[in-house]
């Protein structure tokens, strides 16, 4: 389970979800580091006791040592602030993952059996510069476990298998084993820290076991030269039994390594894995080797480490069974040197395993580590001294041939070995041969050529050629052109990429020779002959230029032979060409018992008679006329330059040829052919033509149309344009003045039909007609009176306009018409009525019209009437009643 974090990982999931699950859990793992804080503490004891290595996160060579697998991301952090695009063993977010995660039918397995183990190898081809560092070789391991029914074929099982004792004394079996001490997955990995074998090695080792609760106790052993397990034990490609079954350490005298050994990095995890105490042993011998020795040796200017010591003097391991005087000894950075080991143990919390998950404590594929599960280690191989490249001279040792992990019963480093996964190559550079294979120099041959075969095969070498030690400078190719006797040496060096070498491998070949008398040959020149010359006389020659073929030197009996087209010939029953010429070309060749051949080829030749005959030309012509018939043949002379030549000699009948493009021009092409005494033969051909043409020609039709306008006038003629198959045609040829045709029935459209004729230069003809309309009307159209009317009531507004319809013979008339606005007229006399003229006007298409008026009128007035005034009065009498109503007249202007 994460920090901070109460899902639990992938409990529960089916195995075809498992790889989501990963994934997922990786992402909510990503995320949960944001808060995450661990206090990492070291494991504190005597510096004479332990090798003190502080178990903390850090990036070495861009290479997370964090006790998670996935680049980009640095866990465990512990406030630390480290680089973008770190690398890892698999690929995250960022930054490159060294183990090659391509989907194969092992990495399924992986996802299902619980008990599978596995190698997997680098995501890149060893040795190989990733951006800017030199990757060298990396691998993950998946051992099997002993859980429930399974066991793991690869267990300690002796009873009491050390690890100083000869390997090959271990006794290995398929047996089970404590959870503590179950190996699970196991990675490692080499890189440069540059480009170049001149920067720092590093080297990074990551392990897991299924105990989460207690102690654990693993040993990384790295052996120089190759070992395989066999029959049950370990077993190396050479015989080491000398040095006690391992390669040891030789030292030169100013310190500095003369044979890089076999090392052990043992690690001890207390206090239920929380601390890790890291301590490194390498292979020397002890038995007989005083302690001043190593006291001397510590003191050394170029020793790569120190050798430890604690209170009880160095901490040495020998007596192993099998080992003779050989053993394990604890060592240490030089006094005052920087870290050069660095660890992280995920102590903090699970972390997300790889792309296959991983094995827990309960024989499950789970996607995480649990808590202190897995631990990484890195070490810097050049600062200790393991770095092989530090060495000269040793360019073809390994950085590390073989690897196991191995766990230990306590922390005792001769404690009973218990599990084991391995061995595995890690930048096992491979062994180079190289075998030059050739032969002496006969006398038969000018140069012989030196073949060299590097293995192992596919890899790519890099050679040197020499003759007696010199070098041969620019021979640096796989072959050798070998033109003299002496001692020839290639040296084959393995090369991964530019400045990353291999191994160098070398083979010698003895070539000897015998001296030749050379063979001389002597041909004549080429001859020719002129023509026309005479068969006797080409004879003579032929023979004289024969005897000019002779030879001289050469080893043993000298043998002669004569070939003509590559079959042999006597050379004294040759004939010459004829006179009427040809050549023979002669190969003449010569042989001596070491197998010299000389070879010669030279030709007699009589100029042919190859000037052809002349026939006089009959040049090209065309035929009078238009479809005239074609002559029957045609008649010419011709010359030669060795003869008469001749008259009158005939063509053939002709063979017709492709018509012009227009199909107007027919063509027949005559051949004349003649041939001299010698073969020469001349051919010429006449080309007569003729107008040929059997189609009308086209007039361009001018479509029927209308005249614009009404009772527009009929055209004299119409114009138009005409083309011909065979000729250009004309342009504006002009129409007959045209015959009247009958009128539409409603006589409004009338039409003249108007034709056009023209005749090509062969009397080929063609008509054609256009038929005239024009529109035809001299009728005003009719506009319905709308009859003088008056406005009801007195002052009423005059309309607008006034409305109506008309007729036409022509066209449809129409509906709703309007007046204008009228024109006021005279009022009446007493000036009470008034009148307003309306006029309707309406023209048709063929501007015949019409006009029509329409008076209106009306009562205004707008004078007030007049009453008489009745003067003012007072009624006689006193408190007379008032009249009832006073009584007057009025008058009015228009009433």
């Amino acid at each position: 389970m994460l920090l901070n974090d109460t899902k639990p990982a992938c409990k529960g999931e089916r195995l075809k979800m498992f790889k989501n699950c990963i994934g997922e859990n990786l992402k909510r793992y990503r995320n949960s580091m944001t808060g995450f804080f661990v206090v990492l503490f070291l494991f504190s004891v005597n510096v004479v006791n332990a090798q003190l290595v502080n178990t903390e996160s850090s990036v070495q060579a861009n290479f997370g040592v964090d006790a998670d697998v996935y680049s980009g991301i640095v866990s465990f952090p512990n406030g630390a602030v480290f680089p973008f695009g770190t690398d890892d063993w698999f690929l995250g977010d960022s930054g490159k993952g060294v183990i090659d995660e391509t989907p194969t039918a092992v990495t399924a397995n992986l996802l299902v059996d619980d008990n599978a183990s596995a190698e997997i190898r680098m995501s890149v081809p060893i040795y190989t510069v990733v951006d800017g560092r030199l990757w060298i070789d990396a691998v993950f391991i998946r051992d099997q476990n002993a859980q429930g029914n399974n066991t793991d074929s690869n267990v300690f099982t002796g009873g009491s298998d050390k690890n100083n004792d000869n390997p090959n004394t271990w006794t290995i079996t398929d047996a089970s084993v404590p959870q503590k001490n179950d190996i699970i997955d196991v990675f490692g990995h080499l890189r440069r820290e540059g480009a170049t074998v001149g920067t720092d090695e590093w080297a990074f080792l990551g392990a897991s076991t299924r105990n989460d609760s207690g102690d654990s106790y693993l040993d990384f052993e790295y052996f120089r030269k190759k070992v395989n397990l066999v029959g049950g034990t370990i077993q190396s490609v050479e015989d080491l039994s000398a040095t006690g079954g391992r390669t040891p350490y030789l030292f030169n005298p100013d310190g500095s390594v003369l044979q890089h050994g076999d090392i052990i990095l043992s690690i001890n995890y207390a206090n239920g894995g929380a601390n890790a105490i890291i301590k490194l042993y390498v292979w020397v011998e002890l038995v007989g080797v005083p302690d001043s020795y190593f006291d001397t040796h510590n003191t050394l200017p170029f020793r790569p480490f120190e050798f430890k010591q604690d209170n009880n003097g160095y901490v040495q391991y020998d007596g192993g069974n099998g080992a003779g005087n050989y053993g394990y000894a604890e060592i240490q950075l030089r006094e005052g040197a920087p870290d050069a080991v660095f660890s992280q143990v995920n102590d903090g919390g699970p972390v997300p395993a790889g792309p296959w998950g991983t094995i827990n404590k309960g024989g499950n594929i789970v996607s995480d580590y649990q808590q202190t599960t897995f631990a990484e280690i890195a070490i810097n191989a050049s600062a200790l001294g393991f770095d092989s490249s530090s060495s000269p001279g040793i360019d073809c040792i390994s950085p590390l041939g073989s690897v196991i992990v191995k766990t230990r019963s306590s922390d005792s480093f001769t404690a009973e070995l218990k599990d084991l996964a391995g061995p595995f190559d890690l930048a096992n550079t491979p062994e180079v041969t190289v075998e030059i294979e050739g032969e002496d120099i006969a006398c038969t041959e000018e140069s012989i050529t030196l073949t060299a075969t590097a293995t192992p095969e596919g890899n790519t070498f890099a050679y040197v050629w020499y003759k007696d030690d010199v070098e041969l400078e620019g021979e640096t190719g796989n072959t050798l052109e070998v033109t003299e006797a002496g001692t020839y040496r290639v040296a084959a060096t393995l090369t991964f990429a530019p400045g990353i070498v291999g191994c160098t491998a070398e083979d010698e070949f003895e070539v000897n020779g015998e001296p030749l008398i050379p063979l001389n040959q002597v041909c004549p020149e080429n001859q020719t002959i002129p023509e026309c010359t005479s068969q006797e006389d080409i004879n003579t020659a032929f023979g004289n230029w024969l005897s000019g073929f002779s030879n001289s030197g050469g080893n043993g009996t000298v043998t002669e032979k004569y070939y003509v087209n590559d079959q042999e010939v006597d050379i004294n029953t040759l004939e010459a060409p004829d006179d009427c010429g040809g050549s023979i070309t002669v190969k003449y060749e010569v042989s001596d018992e070491c197998e010299q051949v000389k070879t010669c080829e030279r030709t007699f030749t009589v100029t042919p008679d190859e000037t052809n005959p002349e026939i006089v030309d009959v040049a090209d012509y065309k035929l009078e006329g238009c479809n005239t018939p074609w002559p029957v043949n045609l008649t010419t002379d011709w010359t030669d330059n060795c003869s008469a030549g001749g008259q009158g000699i005939q063509s053939d009948g002709g063979v017709d040829q492709p018509d012009s493009a227009d199909g107007c021009t027919q063509y027949r092409l005559y051949t004349f052919t003649i041939t001299d005494d010698c073969g020469n033969s001349d051919t010429e051909t006449t080309l007569v033509s003729r107008d040929y043409d059997m189609t009308n020609p086209e007039i361009v039709d001018v479509a029927d149309y209308k005249l614009e306008g009404c009772n527009t006038p009929w055209p004299v003629n119409l114009t138009t344009d005409w083309t011909d198959n065979c000729s250009a045609g004309g342009q504006g040829i002009q129409s007959d003045g045209g015959v009247d045709q009958p009128d539409s029935a409603d006589g409004c459209t009338q039409y003249r039909l108007y034709t056009f004729t023209i005749t090509d230069d062969c009397g080929n003809s063609d008509t054609e007609t256009t038929l005239v309309s024009r529109d035809y009307d001299m009728t005003n159209p009719e506009i319905v009176d709308v009859a003088d009317y008056k406005l009801e009531g007195c002052n009423t507004p005059w309309p607008v306009n006034l409305t109506t319809d008309w007729t036409d013979n022509c066209s449809a008339g129409g509906q709703g018409i309007q007046s204008d606005g009228g024109v006021d007229q005279p009022d009446s006399a007493d000036g009470c009525t008034q009148y307003r003229l309306y006029t309707f006007t309406i023209t048709d298409d063929c501007g015949n019209s019409d006009t029509e008026t329409t008076l209106v009128s009306r009562d205004y007035d707008m004078t007030n009437p007049e009453i008489v005034d009745v003067a003012d009065y007072k009624l006689e009498g006193c408190n007379t009643p008032w009249p009832d109503n006073l009584t007057t007249d009025w008058t009015d202007n228009c009433s």
